[in-house]
């Protein structure tokens, strides 16, 4: 049984980070999965420890590579709030850099990382978005990319288009949607192929940073009670 190594798409800002081994080739930075970890765990841990950043995980991609007898690859998306200043520390690559959707087909990938590139690239195209509905005209189209879903694990709802008083019997389009931002981009590159079909996504709220807590007791004012201050608790003054 091969083992598991984890690769992450890391976003932000509309671009993605790619990372250079010092043997050369470039690819999405990551590491194996240890016993007990789950993909996510695993992809966060390794962040950490590659280049001591700390995004926000949002779901797997649904594509499974093999790097060697001994490997697979799989690929989880991560965001880094938008409101960050992404400042990646080289710590085990010879190089890291952003790119943009543009900018894919330019990276010397390594080749367990190059047949994810049509998803990473629908990642970024789409905004990230955790739901997507794509509208056909013809059914057996829809049938089709819905089979072609549920063959790699992604499951969708195939329903048809209703209007208000509108007869059976007239003609309507075929709708399919998918939730979790990997069946988003997986639908938005079988929709490519597609003639009379097309794709909105529904964006996810923007990521932001989590308020600091804290760092000291806080005092807690009980309803009613006089405001503290100078004087608070003198007796009242004589009339």
């Amino acid at each position: 049984m091969r083992r598991t190594v984890v690769g992450v798409a890391v976003v932000h800002r509309g671009r993605l980070l790619v990372a250079e081994r010092a043997t050369g080739g470039w690819e999405l930075p990551g590491g194996k999965v240890e016993p007990g970890e789950d993909e996510a765990e695993a992809a966060a841990r390794e962040l950490g420890e590659e280049l001591e950043i700390a995004p926000t995980m949002l779901g797997a991609l649904p594509l499974t590579t093999v790097v060697s007898d001994a490997l697979v690859l799989r690929v989880q998306v991560a965001v880094l709030p938008d409101d960050e200043e992404a400042a990646p520390v080289i710590l085990e690559h010879a190089d890291v850099r952003w790119v943009d959707a543009d900018a894919l087909d330019d990276v010397g990938w390594l080749p367990a990382d190059l047949p994810f590139v049509p998803l990473l690239r629908a990642v970024l195209e789409g905004g990230l978005a955790e739901r997507a509905t794509a509208t056909f005209d013809d059914g057996d189209d829809a049938r089709a990319v819905l089979e072609a879903l549920e063959h790699d694990g992604v499951p969708g709802t195939l329903t048809r288009e209703t209007f208000a008083g509108e007869d059976d019997s007239e003609d309507r389009a075929w709708l399919l949607a998918v939730d979790g931002v990997g069946a988003a981009a997986a639908l938005r590159v079988l929709v490519l192929d597609v003639e009379n079909a097309w794709l909105e996504p529904t964006h996810a709220a923007p990521v932001v940073a989590a308020p600091p807590l804290p760092t000291g007791p806080r005092r807690l004012k009980r309803p009613g009670a006089a405001p503290a201050g100078p004087g608070a608790g003198s007796p009242p003054a004589a009339g």
